[in-house]
C-alpha cells in the first residue's frame, strides 16, 4: 500500500520526528510511504544551531521527505500577501498532489486542522481515499481556551474546525480514551475510530548498570508551564538532599526554560542537576541510554489539565523503549498503559513526595530494578513500537473500505 504522511511541524520537532518513525515503521511492514512537512509556523524555541530540518538530519534513513514552507501561516497581513501566490499556485497543489496519489494518508495533526486542510479531506474522500488523522489534543473548551481564551470568534472556527474533520476522515485515530470516547459523542461510528497511544520508534541502548551506586533521573519535554518548573526543581532539590547519589538531568526546550537554569544555579545539590536544554535526537538517545529512573510529569493544573487528560505523551514510550524506571502522575491514562506493578505512580504532583518515592526506589536492590527495567523494554516492543500500531492501523483501515 501507498501511504503519506503529512505533518504540520517542522522536521526537528517532536511531532515530526513522530512523523518519521510512524513511516519507518510502516515502511517495515512493506509499505511504500512518503512524508510531506508542511509546517504552519517555525519551532520558536529551536536550540541554536538546529536548523529546521535537524529531525531529519539526526533521524538518517531511507524515507523519501518533502518539506513544503510557504511562510503564509506566520508573520503579519502584508507577508501573508506577498505569500499568498505561492501558497495558492505551487504549495498546495505540491502537498494535495502528494496526498492524492496515495492509497492511505495519516496526517499528524496535534492541533485543530485548519480550513485548508479540511477542504483536503473533503476532496480526498471524494475520490475514496483513505484519511486518518491522528487526534491528541482536545479541542473543544481545552485547545480554544489555552491559545484564545479572550476570542470568541476564533474559539468558534477552532471549534468548527475541529469538529468537522473526524466527519472527513475514513478513519479517526484517538489516541487517547478521552478522545476515543470524545468522538463517539460527537456523531463518529465506532467503526470508523480506532484507539492507538502515540507509540514510539525503537533505539539501541546498552543494559543499565543498576550495580552503579550513583543513579540518574531524567525528565524530557518542554517548559510551556511555571507549574512544570516550580515542580522539577523542587522535586530534584529535594531528592539531591535525600540521597547523596542521586543525580538529574533536564532535557528539552520552551519558554520557561531559562528559569528552570536560573532556578538551580546556586542551590544545595545543583552539582549535580544538569540542564542541557534542548539536543540533538541523537544525543537524547544517549542521555536515556544512560538514564535509570525517568519523570513523567502531567499538569493537572487549569488550562494544561485539557491537553493532559486527553493525549498520550510521547515521551513515555521513549522512556519505557530505553527500560528507564517511570515515576508518573497519576492523571490521564499514563497507570492504564502501563500498569501499576512496574511504574510508581502518585496521586498529587507533590515534590516531596516524588523525591522520597525516587530515594526509595534508589535503595532497591540492582536485580529487581533490573527486572522491572527489562519488563518496560518488553512492553515497549510488545504494544508499543511504530512497526506493530502501524500494521495494527493499517489492518483496521483495509476492515473499514
Amino acid at each position: 500500500m501507498k501511504i503519506a504522511f503529512l505533518c504540520t511541524f517542522e522536521p526537528h520537532t517532536a511531532g515530526g520526528i513522530l512523523t518519521l518513525g510512524r513511516a519507518r515503521g510502516a515502511k517495515a511492514n512493506g509499505h511504500t510511504v512518503k512524508v510531506v512537512f508542511h509546517p504552519f509556523k517555525t519551532d520558536r524555541y529551536a536550540g541554536k544551531g538546529n536548523g529546521s530540518d535537524a529531525g531529519v538530519k539526526s533521524r538518517p534513513g531511507d524515507i523519501p521527505v518533502i518539506i513544503v514552507r510557504s511562510g503564509f501561516f506566520s508573520g503579519g497581513i502584508l507577508r501573508k500577501l506577498l505569500c499568498l501566490p505561492k501558497f495558492i499556485m505551487i504549495d498546495v497543489p505540491r502537498v494535495f498532489l502528494t496526498l492524492y496519489r496515495s492509497e492511505f494518508t495519516v496526517i499528524h495533526k496535534p492541533l485543530p486542522l485548519s480550513f485548508f486542510y479540511l477542504v483536503c479531506l473533503r476532496l480526498l474522500r471524494y475520490r475514496g481515499k483513505l484519511c486518518c488523522v491522528h487526534s491528541d489534543w482536545e479541542g473543544v473548551g481545552g485547545y480554544a481556551d489555552m491559545i484564545n481564551p479572550g476570542h470568541v470568534l476564533r474559539k468558534l472556527f477552532i471549534t468548527f474546525c475541529e469538529e468537522m474533520a473526524p466527519r472527513l476522515e475514513s478513519v479517526v485515530w484517538c489516541a487517547s480514551k478521552a478522545l476515543y470516547t470524545r468522538f463517539g459523542l460527537s456523531g463518529v461510528v465506532a467503526a470508523k475510530r480506532i484507539y492507538l497511544s502515540c507509540g514510539g520508534e525503537p533505539f539501541d541502548t546498552v543494559p543499565k548498570n543498576f550495580e552503579s551506586l550513583s543513579r540518574t533521573v531524567i525528565y524530557s519535554g518542554s517548559y510551556k508551564s511555571h507549574h512544570t518548573v516550580d515542580f522539577l526543581t523542587s522535586t530534584a532539590l529535594l531528592a539531591c538532599r535525600e540521597s547523596a547519589d542521586i543525580r538529574f538531568v533536564f532535557l528539552g526546550t520552551g519558554p520557561y526554560l531559562t528559569d528552570l537554569q536560573e532556578r538551580i544555579s546556586g542551590d544545595v545539590g545543583t552539582d549535580r542537576i544538569e540542564c542541557p536544554g534542548q539536543v540533538d535526537h541523537s544525543r537524547v538517545v544517549e542521555y536515556l541510554g544512560s538514564a535509570h529512573f525517568a519523570l513523567l510529569y502531567l499538569n493537572d493544573e487549569y488550562p494544561e489539565t485539557y491537553a493532559e487528560m486527553s493525549r498520550s505523551s510521547t515521551k513515555l514510550f521513549e522512556y519505557l523503549c530505553a527500560g528507564t524506571i517511570i515515576v508518573a502522575s497519576d492523571f490521564g491514562e499514563a497507570r492504564e498503559l502501563l500498569g501499576s506493578r512496574d511504574a510508581a505512580f502518585l496521586e498529587a504532583n507533590d515534590p516531596e513526595k516524588f523525591a522520597h518515592r525516587l530515594a526509595e526506589l534508589h535503595k532497591k536492590s540492582a536485580t529487581e530494578l533490573g527486572r522491572v527495567s527489562r519488563n518496560a523494554q518488553e512492553l515497549f516492543r510488545k504494544r508499543f513500537s511504530h512497526e506493530v500500531q502501524m500494521k495494527e492501523l493499517v489492518d483496521f483501515a483495509r476492515k473499514v473500505t
